[in-house]
């Protein structure tokens, strides 16, 4: 018998969810159906069943997802922490391109951390 379990998250903005997503190597389609037009099915490169889903609920998304057919390799709860981690990276990077900044270097340390390095050019640097 299937069990969906609802997870909330902090994530809010759909395109930086898609953009995490398919970093991670999933394909994403937004929901045409009956549900909100904003949630989001998550599939791998080789499935035409959907994975798992993110759900809009007005203020964030949800992960939608039956845990006892929990199908990826990793944990639910490692994942989470990935998808977190991404998302909060793309939107480091995002928010920072929108106030002049740009990637200058990151490095990936052996526990997992980012470390990124950003500029910001001003006109006498030009």
């Amino acid at each position: 018998m299937s069990h969906f379990s609802k997870i909330q998250t902090n994530i809010y903005d759909s395109n930086l969810l898609v953009k995490t997503l398919n970093n991670m190597g999933f394909v994403c389609k937004y929901s045409n159906d009956c549900l909100s037009s904003k949630d989001i099915f998550v599939y791998s490169n080789s499935s035409e069943n959907y994975l798992f889903a993110f759900t809009w609920d007005g203020t964030s998304y949800n992960l939608l997802a039956d845990l006892q057919l929990w199908t990826l390799s990793t944990d639910i709860n490692y994942f989470i922490d990935t998808l977190s981690q991404k998302y909060a990276y793309n939107m480091i990077l995002s928010q920072s391109v929108l106030s002049g900044f740009s990637k200058i270097s990151e490095t990936v340390a052996v526990d997992g951390s980012i470390k990124v390095r950003l500029k910001r050019w001003s006109s006498s640097d030009k």
